[in-house]
């Protein structure tokens, strides 16, 4: 078969399409665009092995019910575009493999992906050698226990944030940014630690490009969790750290913050906070000069009792919005 078109099927009472068209190496064209998914339960493989398919609309699926997507578009690796964004992955649990060599895949939009229930995330980008970014803003990975080969052979990618990411439970990290020799900066923040008797051979291998928020390059004697980390004085490391805000003075009457970052492209921060009657404000801080580390601004009143400040790059280079207490 080089193209198939179900689009009429009325799949209203499908569970299961786990493996449907896994395999069908041939297909160039697939229409499913009519499909029903609101009582699927397992896309596992549905698309996998699909290697000459060029264009693939499931922008109608409803994947509510969902539980796995592993292997899903494995080796969909004519696949120029692939439209998820609107995928609702609240009850998925497995995205190991997910667009493991989806090879011609420019642009990626996953940053609506809800991942809070997934516990495996193995090899989910593996050989995704088109893309240079990823925005991975939104994923929570506090359940997840691999992320073994998660970027492993992404040739192009230059940036990716793991700032959101909670890898307390993860055990396996091995060759997790192995071979991305273009890969020139993580972005990262204190959530990202390292459980006992984590594996984590080769992490960093072949990323030549790599350094630090602070200056470490890149250096083969180093490829494992050793240095997955944040750069800074006194420890080496290759992830560049998120902003950190504080008062410059420990008077509680203070509206005074400084921020310091680690981002060189960031040079304007809008720092956003709630003040003490819940009212959401903002204020512009601005670098003393480009290559400096810090910015200082002066909050209106009412803020130094604020209860969380939200910090945006406006350059904003990928993911930069945390919220971060006062105190």
């Amino acid at each position: 078969l080089t193209a198939l078109v179900v689009r009429a099927f009325d799949t209203g009472n499908v569970t299961t399409m786990g493996a449907m068209f896994q395999g069908c190496s041939g297909l160039r064209a697939l229409d499913v665009s009519g499909f029903k998914t609101s009582n699927v339960t397992t896309m596992q493989g549905m698309f996998a092995d699909c290697s000459r398919l060029e264009s693939l609309d499931v922008r109608g699926f409803d994947t509510g019910n969902v539980t796995t997507m592993k292997d899903m578009f494995y080796r969909c690796s004519a696949l120029t575009e692939l439209d998820v964004s609107g995928f609702d992955t609240f009850n998925v649990t497995n995205m190991e493999h997910m667009f493991c060599i989806c090879e011609a895949l420019t642009e990626l939009d996953v940053s609506g992906f809800d991942t809070f229930r997934v516990t495996n995330m193995k090899g989910m980008f593996y050989r995704c050698s088109g893309l240079s970014s990823l925005d991975l803003e939104s994923f929570q990975t506090s359940n997840v226990t691999t992320m073994m080969e998660m970027f492993q052979r992404c040739g192009s990618l230059r940036k990716v944030s793991v700032a959101s990411f909670d890898t307390g439970r993860v055990s396996d990290m091995s060759v997790m940014f192995a071979d991305c020799p273009a890969l020139e900066v993580v972005y990262a923040s204190g959530h990202f630690t390292l459980s006992r008797g984590l594996v984590s051979e080769d992490m960093f291998r072949g990323c030549t490009a790599l350094s630090g928020g602070n200056g470490t390059p890149f250096d083969a004697s180093h490829t494992d969790a050793g240095y997955a980390r944040i750069d800074k004085d006194g420890q080496a490391g290759y992830f560049t750290g998120l902003y950190k805000v504080k008062k410059t003075a420990p008077e509680e009457e203070s509206q005074n913050l400084s921020v310091s970052f680690y981002n060189p492209e960031a040079v304007t921060l809008v720092v956003s906070y709630f003040d003490s009657n819940g009212k959401f404000l903002s204020a512009n801080l601005q670098r003393v000069a480009a290559d400096a580390q810090t910015a200082q601004s002066t909050l209106p009143d009412g803020a130094a009792t604020a209860r969380s400040v939200l910090l945006d790059s406006v350059c904003r280079p990928l993911c930069e919005c945390f919220v971060t207490p006062i105190a």
